[in-house]
């Protein structure tokens, strides 16, 4: 029982690391998106995600400070010793022996004692658990509700290319893709390898949103955010995970629409905003983020509206960006 409690506040530590590094992320957020471009945002995002619960990343890193001071410097949180597996910085207590009187590490390294007990603690653990697993049916349901909803439709196979070309950085992409066309969708969507669009989307638009869903495919979408589901589940009691995880999604979809503006010409760029602003008030499908019409449809339009084509400059400036971003975590205290 002991260790699997210690396995609870590993986990909790891994959590509140989580919401730290997404917290500072947002709090940079408004002057990002006029320096680092929505596609290496995403990038930054990849990497918070997947560092987050991977425990010994945090082992690696500690030992690599590019900045005099870091955000764990300025919280002064002490970093574990004793786990093997993470390294991470210490809120929570670094195991449990059994019932005694452990302290809470707060930001500015105020130490907080609190007593503990076996009941408590698997009371916690009892609430922890219940939620994972009402998160998991729930976005599990729902996935398969949306796939059934689809399928419901005519099923074709589409010529990915014929139109634009296979890009030449996605050599292996493939050259076929099953799309289907569904009536009553609350929107167009990605889900997995498959495509379901909208049944009343007239033709000439239908293949502009099919373009954007085509890129969610091409960028990968779909595999990070399987991850990103797996860590929201695990940190679900955590606000800032959930506010990291529906910014994500933005910040893909503005990729994808900055990537399909690069494909059109200006005729079609105009059309393609006209579209976003139409069905911007789609659904939300918080389990199915990949989604041309999905809400946030303001600011994508806006993004849109200032869309400019990247130059080799601004790409560099927003490299330089993103590895600042990064090392303002590099190197735990």
């Amino acid at each position: 029982m002991e260790f699997g409690i210690t396995l609870l506040f590993i986990m909790g530590n891994v959590c509140l690391n989580m919401g730290v590094v997404f917290g500072v992320f947002l709090l940079l957020r408004p002057l990002l998106v006029r320096i680092v471009t929505p596609q290496q945002r995403v990038c930054l995002w990849y990497v918070f995600w997947y560092s987050a619960l991977i425990f010994t990343v945090w082992g690696c890193v500690s030992y690599f400070r590019v900045l005099p001071v870091t955000v764990w410097d300025l919280l002064d949180i002490s970093a574990a010793r004793s786990y093997a597996l993470f390294r991470g910085p210490l809120f929570l207590p670094p195991d449990y022996d059994g019932p005694g009187t452990y302290a809470l590490t707060l930001p500015g390294g105020v130490r907080v004692p609190i007593a503990l007990t076996d009941t408590v603690c698997l009371a916690v653990a009892a609430v922890y658990l219940a939620g994972v697993v009402c998160l998991t049916v729930w976005m599990v349901r729902r996935a398969l509700a949306l796939r059934r909803l689809g399928q419901q439709g005519t099923r074709t196979e589409v010529g990915l290319w014929s139109d634009f070309g296979k890009p030449k950085e996605e050599p292996d992409a493939p050259d076929t893709c099953p799309v289907w066309l569904a009536p009553n969708l609350p929107t167009s969507f990605a889900l997995w390898n498959a495509i379901y669009l909208q049944e009343e989307l007239p033709p000439e638009r239908r293949r502009l949103v099919l373009l954007h869903e085509l890129d969610h495919l091409c960028l990968r979408h779909g595999i990070i955010k399987g991850y990103m589901s797996f860590a929201l589940i695990a940190g679900w009691w955590n606000p800032l995970i959930w506010l990291g995880y529906r910014y994500t999604c933005l910040d893909m979809e503005l990729s994808c629409d900055a990537r399909t503006m690069e494909r059109l010409s200006p005729q079609e760029r105009r059309e393609y905003a006209q579209t976003l602003v139409e069905l911007g008030s789609g659904q939300r499908l918080w389990d199915v983020p990949l989604a041309f019409g999905e809400s946030d449809g303001e600011r994508r339009v806006k993004a849109l509206l200032a869309w400019k084509p990247l130059t080799i400059p601004r790409k560099l400036l927003g490299l330089c960006a993103a590895a600042l971003v990064m090392c303002l975590f590099l190197g735990t205290p």
